[in-house]
């Protein structure tokens, strides 16, 4: 999996799909999954992700779902190859269905899907699908302050507002973990 791109994937029924991407101890990381909304009849496809480490063993917090997406973050606790598996949680694993998979690693560059190097004082204007992750950098040295605003664009009165709740995490380059403040 590349850092920041969309992975296209289509399940069967019962069917599992397996993805790996590398990462260092102490590296961060989400993985996203977002059902691809058929045109007719929803059929009951619920993404599921569960990722393991270099050991096969279950991240913790690894293996989420949901009825159209499911995400997954932690920090590595081995170097080595992770393996995410793609699957269906529906009642009997028998729902088909198309997905997007998205891998944020941080630190790491990242292929510029949406997002990018952040300028100081600018406004930066973005568009998040189903699951999506959005990456942007910026460059600080230590003490420095920043302020870091994400708001929706609100949708004219005329349309129905989507449910969009926006969500900001920060990963300073070089430390475990993360910081974030989901906006509510």
């Amino acid at each position: 999996m590349s850092n920041a791109g969309n992975h296209a994937g289509h399940i069967e029924a019962g069917d599992l799909d397996m993805w790996t991407f590398s990462m260092s101890q102490n590296e961060s990381a989400i993985i996203s999954i977002g059902e691809v909304l058929p045109s007719g009849p929803d059929p009951g496809f619920w993404p599921w992700i569960r990722v393991y480490n270099p050991l096969g063993d279950l991240v913790g917090g690894g293996s989420q779902y949901g009825a159209l997406a499911a995400q997954v973050g932690f920090v590595a606790s081995l170097t080595g190859t992770y393996t995410v598996v793609a699957g269906s949680a529906d009642s009997g694993y028998a729902a088909e269905g198309n997905y997007t998979l998205r891998l944020a690693k941080m630190p790491g560059t990242f292929v510029d899907e949406s997002g990018g190097p952040l300028q100081n004082g600018g406004n930066h204007t973005g568009h998040l699908d189903l699951a999506d992750l959005d990456m942007w950098s910026f460059t600080a040295t230590q003490n420095d302050s920043a302020i870091i605003i994400l708001a929706e664009i609100p949708v004219p009165s005329d349309q129905t507002d989507p449910g969009f709740w926006p969500w900001l995490r920060v990963w300073p380059t070089g430390r475990a973990g993360c910081r974030w403040q989901p906006v509510r």
